[in-house]
């Protein structure tokens, strides 16, 4: 029995990535976005990993 291996090479974009878009309570949605640049020397460009939303309601 012999087999044979396939690589398959995805293209991607390189100058878009996915973006959720929160526009509002329960109004949130993934786009394509341009990747971000570096146009002034005090610019920083921040990968963020993981985040969540902490929502507390203090009723006095």
């Amino acid at each position: 029995m012999s087999y044979e291996v396939v690589e398959e090479k995805v293209e991607t974009d390189q100058t878009t990535m996915k973006a959720l878009i929160y526009r509002g309570p329960g109004n949130k949605e993934w786009a394509d976005a341009p990747k971000p640049t570096v146009q002034k020397s005090t610019d920083a460009i921040v990968k963020v990993l993981k985040t969540t939303i902490c929502a507390r309601i203090y009723i006095s």
